[in-house]
């Protein structure tokens, strides 16, 4: 029986262990690269152009969408996110995913997920599949709680001590381009217009 191949890229390890235990656990699939950064994965990518990436939304050191979007055209890829927005969800539909599976899924819904996929179909399960048709949110954003990576973390933080682009750049050691992007990547998760409201919103959750 020929097995489907499977790449992770998450950044968190336990999560990255605990899907690789579970899909090597299945008689049809094969988990045969793990990726943590960007870096990683776009290294791994070419060698397995076969297999189905499950790819996380926010890593340390890239974008989920972005990498989406670059190589959805060389591998079949799941996002496979704790965000549950739908502008992010579609996101990643509109850059080629193939479907799209929340961390607080069900295990079977992520296995069915990856057989739709690697039969050449598409997935979405049906709760975001009704949300996404009816433009009806998943959850209340008054309530939701935004997942953030430790550099996005930090980011915020500085922003919220009102550094500049720049300053937080040289603090931080990374490029002006990298603070812009996880910029826009909070704006995004925390549905905020402008960086004001990304304070207010930031404030409010408690997430600094």
């Amino acid at each position: 029986m020929t097995k489907i191949d499977i790449i992770l890229c998450d950044d968190h390890p336990l999560i990255i262990d605990g899907l690789a235990k579970l899909l090597n656990s299945q008689k049809d699939m094969h988990v045969v690269a793990q990726a943590s950064t960007a870096i990683e994965l776009e290294k791994i990518i070419p060698q397995y152009p076969q297999a189905i990436l499950l790819l996380d939304f926010s890593l340390p050191d890239g974008d989920g969408l972005e990498l989406c979007k670059k190589w959805s055209k060389s591998i079949r890829i799941i996002g496979f996110s704790g965000i549950e927005d739908i502008a992010v969800i579609k996101h990643f539909l509109k850059y080629g995913a193939k479907g799209y599976i929340s961390k607080s899924s069900q295990q079977e819904d992520l296995i069915h997920a990856i057989l739709q996929v690697a039969q050449g179909k598409d997935y979405l399960h049906p709760d975001i599949a009704i949300a996404i048709a009816t433009s009806t949110p998943l959850q209340s954003k008054a309530n939701f709680i935004p997942k953030l990576s430790m550099r996005e973390k930090e980011v915020l933080a500085l922003i919220v001590a009102e550094n500049t682009t720049q300053e937080i750049a040289e603090k931080l050691f990374i490029s002006v381009n990298t603070v812009e992007s996880h910029r826009n990547h909070l704006l995004q998760k925390l549905g905020a217009k402008n960086l004001a409201g990304l304070v207010r919103i930031a404030l409010e959750k408690g997430l600094i």
